[in-house]
């Protein structure tokens, strides 16, 4: 009798049985796919049975009712949507414009108090002698910069702002104004103007093409210009609380320029 051979040790019987339930479980999984075939192979299966002409246009409508069934469903969803965002942005337009409102009000108030530092400013600087004005030029042209960015219809804009171009004027340019006898410029063009040193002189009506050097100006409530250049001047505007357009044109080009020397493209 032959000898038995020696029992496997318990580790290989439990991988064979391992081996043997996951072979059955791929089994079971196989026969249910065959049982119950996918839903495209179901309806494949189906045409090849019933390719008949009303078969295949019943299904046809079937799929096409579907089809604008969900992209109905689509558009109905938009609407509710876009019904829904207008309720909302209707619900908070008070709101939104409350915000507006406080902003628009925040600038005005910031806009207001660079206009009565500057006015401040001017008076202190007005009062002191002649001699001293060029030691505040760059205080002058920093007020100057923080005025240019408030909104000219601020009140006391127009003003203050007159008033500080002046002083720039006097305080970046060489002349003198005590002389008392002015040069009225009226209606002229394409002619250089050749004064003495701090020759007073009034600008009227319609300038065009003309250089100043060296002058006190002094500028009419209805003066126009146009290509007129002031190398050194001392520019006087007229005190006045509504100022035309063109004088209001001149005053915002000379803001924004490089005094003692500005050109005024046209007002």
């Amino acid at each position: 009798m032959s000898a038995l051979a020696p029992a496997p040790p318990p580790e290989t019987l439990r991988e064979v049985s391992r081996t043997i339930r996951e072979l059955q479980d791929a089994l079971e999984q196989l026969d249910v796919s065959i049982e119950k075939p996918s839903r495209s192979a179901r309806l494949s299966r189906w045409l090849r049975n019933n390719r008949s002409f009303t078969s295949v246009t019943t299904l046809v409508f079937l799929m096409g009712i579907a089809a604008g069934s969900y992209f109905l469903g689509l558009r109905i969803y938009k609407l509710a949507s876009a019904k829904v965002d207008t309720r909302v942005a209707a619900a908070f337009e008070p709101a939104k414009q409350e915000l507006q409102s406080v902003e628009s009000n925040s600038r005005r108030l910031e806009g207001m108090m660079v206009i009565l530092q500057s006015k401040v400013l001017v008076q202190q600087i007005a009062a002191l002698p002649a001699s001293q004005l060029r030691e505040h030029r760059e205080e002058l042209r920093e007020a100057r910069t923080q005025l240019a960015a408030v909104d000219a219809d601020t009140p006391g804009f127009w003003p203050t702002t007159f008033q500080l171009i002046t002083l720039l004027s006097r305080a970046t340019s060489a002349v003198e104004t005590e002389k008392p006898k002015e040069i009225v410029v009226s209606n002229v063009s394409n002619i250089p103007f050749a004064g003495e040193l701090g020759e007073r002189v009034v600008l009227v009506g319609q300038i065009k093409n003309v250089v100043f050097n060296d002058a006190v100006v002094r500028l009419d409530p209805e003066v126009h210009l146009e290509n007129v250049t002031f190398n050194g001047c001392v520019i006087i505007f007229p005190n006045t609380t509504k100022p035309s357009s063109a004088l209001r044109e001149i005053a915002t080009q000379l803001l924004s320029s490089n005094l003692p020397r500005a050109t005024i493209r046209g007002s």
